[in-house]
């Protein structure tokens, strides 16, 4: 094919030659991390809240990225945006980055993440978009209240959900039974099982499901 560039000079045009795709943000697709980029999403002031995305790009991120956004009632939070620590993996194949800290009470908390390559061009994706999570349970919602736990329940089958004094010793069970694969959610009120209110102190959440387990953190504030 025969071309005519500005200077009116004519030459031979070129085809196959590659185009990179851009630089795309993703989930891990590790345990809790399927369909999203946050675990726990539900705690206490105590709970360490761990962030986590994966990067994929011909080209290496820009230094500081990628970057996650916590905002809190609309508002990005003290020191937010925040620069996430590599984990694993190559960035052409994709690497896995990881923020964790630990947050206030509330609600009404969200979060994405940012990122762009070494070229300065934007990450797409779907944690370029807001997630409403976690909620974070104060002392009144540990004391009188109640704490939403989310879990997902990866295939059918006996679930076991109880929670454990730093002792190791079980003070309430909150599930055991039989469930559909799933997302969903039980509540504490704070409570073990006498009925009475748990001291301030960490506690530890045992989540046990058809092949595999998971143990999270609770805190019951004074």
């Amino acid at each position: 094919m025969v071309v005519t560039n500005p200077d009116n000079q004519t030459g031979t045009l070129v085809t196959g030659f590659t185009v990179n795709p851009p630089n795309t943000l993703a989930w891990t697709g590790e345990t809790n991390y399927t369909s999203d980029g946050l675990n726990s999403e539900t705690g206490g002031f105590s709970t360490s809240f761990v962030y986590r995305v994966k990067y994929i790009d011909d080209n290496a991120p820009l230094s500081g990225y990628p970057k996650v956004h916590i905002k809190k009632g609309g508002a990005e939070i003290s020191g937010s945006p925040f620069a996430m620590s590599y984990v694993s993996g190559a960035y052409n194949t994709g690497a896995i980055y990881s923020y964790s800290n630990t947050l206030a009470a509330g609600a009404d908390y969200t979060y994405y993440f940012e990122a762009l390559d070494s070229s300065g061009a934007v990450a797409a994706g779907a944690p370029t978009s807001a997630v409403a999570a976690p909620d974070v349970a104060g002392a009144r919602q540990q004391s009188g209240g109640t704490s939403k736990i989310k879990f997902n329940v990866p295939a059918a089958g006996r679930v076991s959900l109880k929670i454990y004094n730093l002792a190791g010793k079980p003070i309430r069970a909150l599930f055991e039974g039989d469930l559909n694969s799933g997302d969903t959610q039980r509540e504490w009120d704070g409570r073990d099982d006498s009925g009475r209110y748990a001291a301030p102190s960490v506690y530890f959440l045992h989540y046990v499901y058809p092949g595999g387990k998971e143990v999270r953190k609770i805190g019951v504030k004074k």
